[in-house]
């Protein structure tokens, strides 16, 4: 059970990283978009 627990654990962490990446380029888009409309 020990190597089901780890594999789920490299799972949940490389889903974590992915959301934090994905989190990072929308606020980088809203950014963009809000420089824009400011001017």
């Amino acid at each position: 059970t020990l190597g089901v627990s780890i594999l789920h654990l490299s799972t949940v962490l490389i889903d974590v990283r992915e959301a934090t990446n994905v989190r990072e380029e929308v606020f980088h888009l809203m950014g963009r978009h809000v420089r824009m409309v400011k001017g």
